[in-house]
């Protein structure tokens, strides 16, 4: 008999509100509401749903995306976009995680 081990989707799904991302949606809803308050005009809150229609819909296309280029941001300027001979596993030598530039 086989054994059949359950697969909970929700686990592994990032938690996401109108379709983005928790953070994302705090940030641009707290940047919209602060901006209203301090110059009383409409063009925060239309900024704020322009903002929130562009990253939903690249939040449609990949969910991690958020993820992705905060990681991006922190580890790209150690990666080359070439090979090189002198690389080791993907980094040129001298650089990585935790070594001074």
């Amino acid at each position: 008999m086989a054994r059949v081990t359950p697969f909970y989707r929700a686990l592994i799904e990032p938690r996401l509100t109108l379709g983005l991302d928790n953070t994302l949606f705090a940030a641009i809803s707290l940047g919209t509401v602060f901006l209203f308050m301090a110059f009383h005009s409409w063009w925060p809150p239309v900024g704020g749903v322009v903002a929130l229609v562009v990253f939903r819909s690249i939040f449609k296309a990949d969910p991690l995306y958020l993820r992705i280029y905060l990681k991006y941001c922190t580890e790209g300027d150690h990666y080359e976009p070439w090979i090189t001979p002198s690389t080791r596993a993907g980094r040129r030598v001298g650089r990585g995680k935790g070594v001074l530039c």
